[in-house]
């Protein structure tokens, strides 16, 4: 059955299934994903936990105030990154997956798959 929400997928991908079908503009930003090279994958995964560290810091109780100045400063500057490498709707999944994964691991997880068909709308992930 195709899936079409990054919840849905993280879901999958936790499940560790060996075949997942993803459709619609989800399909299209799992293609994004999946072409990063190694380099710039890793300053995608490098700028995605500063902007999670960043929020955390900006809602959590500091009696610094010019590091808790400084964390939305830190997070604009990860998410620009990565809408940089991964387009704005790439940068939103990443950020709903780990949201609704609970780890950036589950990017990783991702591109573990390989791309075994794509079509307009439509691409078949396989863990083998």
């Amino acid at each position: 059955m195709p899936i079409s929400n990054e919840d849905e997928l993280v879901e999958k991908l936790k499940a560790k299934e060996n075949y997942i079908e993803i459709e619609g503009d989800l399909a299209a930003k799992v293609i994004k994903i999946k072409v990063v090279g190694p380099v710039a994958w890793g300053v995608v995964l490098g700028s995605v936990a500063v902007g999670a560290g960043a929020v955390y810091m900006a809602l959590t109780p500091s009696p610094d105030p010019v590091t808790k100045g400084f964390m939305p400063v830190a997070g604009a500057g990860a998410t620009g990154t990565v809408a940089t490498i991964l387009g704005i709707g790439g940068a939103a999944s990443v950020a709903k997956m780990v949201k609704s994964a609970g780890s950036i691991s589950i990017l990783n997880d991702l591109r573990s798959y390989k791309v075994v068909s794509k079509s307009e709308g439509k691409v078949v992930l396989s863990r083998e």
